[in-house]
């Protein structure tokens, strides 16, 4: 988890908070549909700022998958 957190850091605003989390559950692409809309995404000078992202392929029928949700300080 230690290399994967430095590189998601890389793509993080210095200004954003938020958590990264692996989710298991019935259907991971309508969670990031879900998701997406609740929180949606916004990126400042090329870095993730708010909002939520995926950090896995979204498929249908999947089960699992990685995301963060990020909210601008």
């Amino acid at each position: 988890m230690g290399i994967l957190s430095m590189k998601i850091q890389k793509k993080i605003h210095p200004d954003s908070t938020g958590y990264f989390e692996i989710y298991q559950g019935k259907d991971y692409s309508d969670f990031v549909k879900n998701s997406a809309k609740k929180h949606s995404p916004l990126v400042m000078n090329g870095k993730l700022q708010s909002g939520f992202y995926p950090l896995t392929e979204v498929k249908p029928n999947s089960c699992f998958g990685a995301y963060v949700n990020l909210s601008a300080d």
